[in-house]
């Protein structure tokens, strides 16, 4: 693969890693998304540089996920293909963080709220109500990308920013 090739998986798999697929998933499933062809995981480990027990892993994990199924076979290795799309993989990124890390947040704050002091409950409030805010907009926002994956390839975007900026206004009426 030429250079810049490499550097567009690299820059991908950097993009979905910050928001919560682990590393090796992400450059797995980026090879795999900028292939758009079945490959197997000798190919996926000589791309990638992972070794194939480190692409093995990652693909069971990938599949258990739901980004990515055997194609077929090549000989006897299975070949690998993508199924989910960007929008899928950051919407289930989303998700997890809404889920596991804000709402876990929110309700622990608001469980143990009464064991600080009058001074430190107040700021318990606060930080309670931003992440109530952020819980708010990222709910929000995975509302607009299952929208945005459902619908035709004839987006209006415009829509779509509208109805983000009524969300933010919201957020800030809350």
């Amino acid at each position: 693969m030429k250079k810049v090739g490499v550097e567009v998986i690299e820059r991908l798999s950097q993009f979905f890693s910050r928001y919560g697929l682990d590393r090796a998933l992400s450059k797995v499933w980026c090879t795999l998304l900028i292939y758009n062809e079945p490959l197997t995981q000798r190919e996926i480990s000589n791309i990638t540089g992972y070794s194939i027990g480190m692409v093995s892993t990652s693909l069971r994990l990938l599949q258990d996920m739901g980004f990515v199924t055997i194609a077929g076979k090549k000989g006897r290795e299975k070949l690998y293909k993508v199924i989910a799309s960007p929008i899928d993989v950051l919407e289930r990124c989303i998700k997890e963080i809404t889920e596991y890390h804000i709402s876990s947040t929110i309700r622990f704050l608001q469980n143990n709220i009464n064991s600080f002091d009058k001074r430190i409950r107040r700021n318990i409030q606060y930080i309670l109500l931003e992440f109530e805010k952020i819980n708010s907009a990222m709910n929000s926002l995975v509302k607009i990308m299952k929208r945005l994956r459902d619908s035709s390839l004839n987006l209006d975007l415009e829509t779509y920013r509208n109805e983000y900026q009524e969300s933010l206004d919201r957020m800030y009426y809350f």
